[in-house]
């Protein structure tokens, strides 16, 4: 026979408000329900109701009174069990934000001790190599027009510091090299490394469909790391150097230009 007290709350459960929309019945029809029909599952009152919970308040409201809890120690266990097997899972969730958040942590000082080792700072006496465009088009009549148009963009602020042609030859007879040999990033690297040179700045053109692709990568004359790229595309041959003069121009502010460091420059 069940525990007077267990029975006491059952009853005051079933006799409450709740128990009105537990048997979706008018109070009036409440005490009729309750004797002789099989209430909803709790679960569609409140969807938040763990299953386990869910069966418990079902059984406790069992019509056959075998069926019921016996005690409220046989309840208490139930409830018992419930806890401890919604708990862990919170636990897990909530230990797996807190993994999350040390490895966005760590990713975040990784990216900025990454950012501050490859950092570019220049000083007034810090000189740039241009290495010679690297043209993909086929058009070889670009070649010159190019490497004139990225010497003027990048010799528009004071900041950078574009190694002299004269230099650059200089240094090509000191590694036994023809004057018109072609300075590609590779022999710029070494004419860098000759100078004691801050960077290279080295530059391509390619075919992309019916468009022209341009790319800029700013080097470190010393390691051959790369610190900075740009890419864009011109849409027809007449805006190649337009774009190849925006690129420079972004390049700069890549490499810490600051915006009133250029006052005069213009775009190509």
């Amino acid at each position: 026979m069940p525990a007077p007290p267990l029975f006491i709350w059952t009853g005051s459960v079933r006799d409450g408000g709740w128990a009105a929309r537990l048997y979706r019945r008018d109070h009036g029809g409440v005490h009729d329900a309750i004797l002789n029909q099989t209430p909803d599952p709790p679960r569609t009152l409140n969807s938040a109701l763990p299953r386990r919970l869910d069966a418990v308040i079902t059984k406790a409201l069992e019509k056959d009174r075998s069926r019921r809890y016996q005690s409220a120690a046989e309840m208490r266990q139930d409830i018992a069990r419930v806890r401890r097997e919604t708990q862990p899972a919170r636990l897990r969730t909530r230990k797996l934000l807190t993994a999350a958040a040390l490895i966005l942590l760590a990713a975040a000082g990784i990216w900025y001790y990454w950012s501050y080792r490859n950092r570019v700072t220049l000083s007034d006496t810090d000189t740039i190599v241009l290495a010679d465009i690297s043209n993909q088009t086929g058009e070889p009549s670009l070649d010159d027009a190019l490497n004139a148009a990225l010497r003027y963009s990048l010799e528009q602020t004071p900041y950078l510091n574009v190694l002299a042609i004269d230099k650059v030859l200089g240094t090509l007879r000191l590694l036994n090299l023809p004057p018109d040999t072609r300075v590609t990033p590779e022999i710029a690297g070494q004419i860098s490394l000759r100078t004691n040179s801050k960077m290279v700045i080295a530059s391509s053109i390619a075919d992309a469909g019916n468009r022209f692709r341009i790319e800029l990568d700013a080097i470190d004359g010393q390691s051959g790391t790369t610190v900075a790229r740009l890419r864009e595309d011109a849409a027809s041959r007449n805006e190649i150097v337009h774009v190849l003069g925006d690129c420079a121009s972004q390049l700069r502010r890549k490499l810490g230009e600051a915006s009133a460091s250029s006052p005069g420059s213009t775009s190509l």
